[in-house]
């Protein structure tokens, strides 16, 4: 398990997809080598090989809410928004404080166009982690999206200060105080 933590850090995908698998052999009952590959596949842009580790994880433990981020997240990779939506909603009914889960659900719900339901998502993502600039932008993005143009640069504001190396969240402010000054 470490080698393939180890290889996944240098880079090495291959290698440490080939010490997953093999830990998925060796600890056949466990779930976690399933959801190291599913990650690790994310990463690597594998999105349908990415769900069908998930799936594994589902169809082992039928509650694991990460497997079900897992399949959403992959989905929402690939553009399947509406597949996402009731993955991620299954995953935040079996742990309602997973933020990751109400993040990419936003992004979903932003996809789909429907911004308010986004803003709670979002705003519920913030809650639990409260200082995460990526989750502060979105939150900013979606203000933004309904019309809220002052909450919309206050959360891009500190998104900014939090992330100022981060170009996406650089982008998203830049926007946002456009639309402000339009």
């Amino acid at each position: 398990f470490l080698a393939a933590h180890n290889h996944r850090k240098l880079g090495n995908t291959a290698s440490a997809t080939i010490h997953l698998q093999k830990c998925a052999e060796i600890r056949a009952s466990s779930v976690d080598p399933l959801i190291d590959l599913s990650f690790l596949m994310i990463d690597a842009g594998k999105y349908k090989e990415a769900f069908a580790y998930a799936q594994k994880v589902v169809n082992m433990d039928s509650k694991n809410a990460v497997g079900y981020y897992l399949l959403g997240l992959s989905y929402y990779k690939q553009g399947a928004f509406w597949g996402a939506k009731e993955y991620l909603e299954k995953a935040i009914s079996f742990d309602p404080e997973m933020y990751m889960a109400w993040n990419t659900q936003g992004l979903v719900l932003m996809a789909i166009k429907k911004y308010p339901d986004a803003n709670t998502a979002f705003s519920a993502a913030h809650a639990m982690c409260p200082d995460t600039a990526e989750i502060i932008s979105n939150l900013a993005v979606s203000y933004a999206k309904m019309g809220n143009a002052a909450e919309a640069q206050k959360a891009a504001d500190k998104a900014a200060a939090l992330a100022p190396s981060n170009q996406q969240i650089q982008k998203n402010k830049e926007i946002i105080s456009k639309m402000k000054k339009s």
